[in-house]
């Protein structure tokens, strides 16, 4: 019995061994060899390669000086429903023909001549005070690494290949929202809600107030005394009292500041915002060019090294 345990032990050793030279086989044959002659084919034509990476280089400098990209940026406020609304509203706009965009925008033929894309952008909050912090510009969708969404806040991000063609653009987003039927119909609906939230508010203060100067007030009367510095101490519950007003026409100033200053439905809050160097300026893109240049050319020295074979290879089939 044990010489039958020992046997398929060996066996099952024997079985692991063969697997792992037969890895190690298929290893060296289809990876450490290839990658071998290519490292030694590089050292060969070393100087050819710097060639093409120096060729990348300049190519980078040329296309960030013929074909610049501009970067403008505009953070709106919503006054009606929630940025997603917004977003996925501009982004579709963003697809449509040029025609349609000016159209929509208001925005003159020749700037959207210039024009590359329209991306909106949600903007994030790293805490729960909701001020604003990162603005998705690779739209990774932030919210998933336990970044809060601000609903009422959202970018929009223009690129120009010319930067003297950003006028119209910010004050042509709030003119199309304010036009568009669903978005308008949403405004008019929130104002509709602040205007009975004012009443509500008002007829509140109106019940506290004459409650403290009234009932409560004399209620706690006795509550009152002179402290030995000859102050006035209350009584804990006039003073939640007088909290409890303050707060409400806290928050009926603020209703009533919605109505005056926020009459659109979205506003501006941070002003187009242009970058004066391009996006693709040629000290931001040089190493992907540099990296391309060198991969192409490698791949282009491997082909003329082949060339025979792979035209015989090509004729065969």
């Amino acid at each position: 019995m044990e010489q039958q345990d020992s046997t398929r032990r060996n066996k099952e050793e024997m079985d692991l061994l063969d697997i792992i030279k037969i890895l190690w086989q298929w290893f060296v044959l289809y990876i450490w060899k290839p990658f071998v002659y290519l490292f030694r084919f590089g050292l060969n034509k070393w100087w050819l390669l710097i060639i093409f990476g120096i060729l990348g280089f300049v190519a980078s400098y040329l296309y960030s000086e013929y074909h610049p990209i501009y970067q403008g940026f505009i953070i709106y406020q919503n006054n009606a429903g929630i940025s997603s609304d917004f977003i996925t509203e501009i982004d579709q706009l963003s697809k449509s023909s040029k025609d349609n965009i000016s159209k929509k925008l208001g925005i003159p033929m020749k700037s959207l001549d210039e024009l590359r894309a329209i991306a909106p952008h949600y903007i994030y909050s790293v805490d729960s005070s909701l001020t604003a912090h990162i603005i998705d510009y690779d739209n990774e969708y932030l919210n998933k690494d336990k970044k809060i969404v601000i609903n009422n806040r959202f970018c929009v991000e223009i690129q120009m290949y010319d930067k003297n063609f950003y006028d119209g653009w910010e004050s042509g987003f709030v003119d199309y929202f304010n036009k568009n039927k669903y978005f308008s119909d949403l405004k008019k609906k929130y104002i509709t809600s602040v205007k009975t939230n004012i009443g509500v508010l008002e007829e509140e203060i109106a019940k506290l107030d004459s409650l403290r100067e009234i009932e409560y007030f004399e209620n706690s009367r006795k509550d009152i005394s002179i402290t030995s510095v000859g102050t006035i101490s209350m009584s804990p519950q006039t003073k939640l009292l007088h909290r409890d007003i303050m707060s409400l026409k806290s928050e009926l100033q603020s209703n009533k500041n919605t109505l005056i200053y926020d009459q659109d439905v979205v506003s501006v809050v941070a002003s187009m915002q242009v970058n004066q160097l391009p996006y693709n300026f040629w000290k931001m893109t040089y190493k992907k060019f540099v990296f391309f240049g060198v991969v192409i050319g490698f791949l282009l020295l491997l082909f003329w090294e082949y060339r025979k074979k792979i035209f015989n290879f090509i004729m065969m089939k």
